[in-house]
């Protein structure tokens, strides 16, 4: 395995939300050359309480959109419907040498930004680790989860050489001939789990109640249907039960949908259940429970 090169390291993390933070706090401990990109201008001294009940303080090291052009791996762990509008901002910073990360919920960029940078490598991932920011500069990490990594496209560079890094930074990691069917798995959990307990403002254990698993074996029904039409054969049981293995091992936690509700924030519904609903229309497949989700969400952001 090739080792890790501290040239090699030089990863750029876009925004500081939970699991951003926790790539730094990664980067802090394997001393590797990163930057960090936000909308904040005053320096973060980010308090860290870890899974093994550890608390440390650390600076974020922020660095301007421009040092894009000397890095070679951009991570993207913002939300879904900050992805384009980052990568319209910064596409001239971009270059055949870069690789970029897609590490979000829900699915549908990944067309988009292939579009849009058509020259650079791009990776997706989906990571179950438990993470949240009880305030603007602190970190809580809950538990350590696993990751799934894929290329989307691969057109020059060493492959092994980031592969290494990443899996380094969210382990333990497991790489994916076709990253998309990881994506899909993960998108049905969250298209059950994040709207439900959004609109009755519920932890994610409360979907054990019978009422709640009607509604997501239906859920998972419309999904199962879509993924087959996609040429991925998956029962639908199957989709339930790790929905239901999510929900009792999260039992005491909320949905980051649930929190953005709470605090009247955007949601990702659009990437979530919304994606859903497209791609079951482009094949003609009825959608009636996901659809509901959608609308509901969407009432409820109107409210705001």
């Amino acid at each position: 395995m090739t080792e890790l090169n501290q040239q090699d390291k030089n990863l750029i993390i876009v925004g500081n939300g939970a699991i951003g933070n926790v790539l730094a706090t990664r980067c802090q401990h394997l001393n590797i050359n990163y930057g960090v990109i936000t909308r904040k201008s005053h320096n973060i001294a980010l308090r860290v309480s870890d899974a093994h009940l550890q608390d440390y303080t650390f600076s974020l090291p922020l660095v301007p959109v421009k040092a894009i052009e000397q890095s070679t791996l951009i991570i993207l762990p913002i939300k879904a419907y900050q992805v384009m509008t980052f990568i319209e901002q910064a596409q001239h910073y971009f270059s055949a040498n870069h690789t970029l990360v897609l590490l979000h919920n829900g699915m549908g960029t990944i067309e988009r930004v292939q579009q849009q940078l058509p020259q650079v490598n791009i990776v997706a991932a989906t990571t179950t680790y438990g993470a949240f920011k009880p305030s603007d500069d602190s970190l809580s990490i809950k538990g350590i989860g696993d990751s799934q990594l894929g290329w989307v496209k691969h057109l020059h560079g060493d492959k092994s050489a980031v592969e290494l890094l990443l899996s380094s930074l969210l382990p333990p990691a497991t790489w994916h001939k076709d990253i998309r069917l990881p994506l899909w798995h993960k998108l049905a959990v969250n298209a059950a789990i994040n709207p439900l307990t959004a609109i009755d403002q519920v932890k994610n254990g409360d979907l054990i109640k019978a009422d709640y698993q009607r509604q997501i074996k239906h859920i998972c029904e419309e999904i199962s249907a879509v993924m087959q039409a996609l040429k991925y054969t998956n029962e639908s049981c199957i989709l339930f039960d790790r929905v239901m293995e999510v929900v009792e091992q999260t039992a005491n936690n909320y949905s980051s949908m649930n929190r953005d509700v709470m605090a009247k924030r955007k949601t990702e519904i659009d990437y979530i259940n919304g994606y859903v609903v497209d791609r079951a229309a482009q094949f003609g497949i009825p959608c009636p429970e996901n659809n509901r989700l959608v609308n509901e969400i969407k009432r409820i952001e109107q409210q705001y």
